[in-house]
């Protein structure tokens, strides 16, 4: 229930749950067609099977990192004093960060490599 308090206080909260959601529905779906189809592809794997062991490894996988997560954000809480006002520690993050992530692109930083002339 503090969760749900704390998301609709704040904005910037729930819009990081949404993309970070997101980035993970769109990894999950791309990850297991393409294991599935290299394995067919490649005739590794019946495709009943291959199915059937991504189906299972990606539920084990959700099943094990959601387990694992929750110990990984207490350590990390832990050892992070954010003292008694969150907001005003996560701010220098936001500062530093958030340029990196948006407005014009700066010379000599580029996500993409150069792509060489087509003949």
């Amino acid at each position: 229930m503090d969760f749900i308090r704390e998301l609709i206080s704040n904005p910037a909260l729930l819009i990081t749950l949404i993309l970070t959601t997101g980035v993970i529905l769109v990894n999950g779906w791309t990850d297991a067609p393409n294991a599935i189809a290299t394995c067919i592809s490649t005739r590794a794997i019946k495709p009943k099977d291959a199915i059937l062991l991504a189906a299972v490894f990606n539920f084990l996988g959700v099943f094990i990192m959601t387990l694992i997560n929750k110990n990984v954000a207490f350590t990390i809480s832990n050892m992070v004093d954010f003292g008694t006002n969150v907001r005003a520690s996560t701010m220098p993050c936001a500062q530093r960060y958030l340029p990196l992530c948006s407005g014009p692109p700066r010379p000599g930083i580029s996500a993409f490599p150069p792509q060489k002339a087509m003949p």
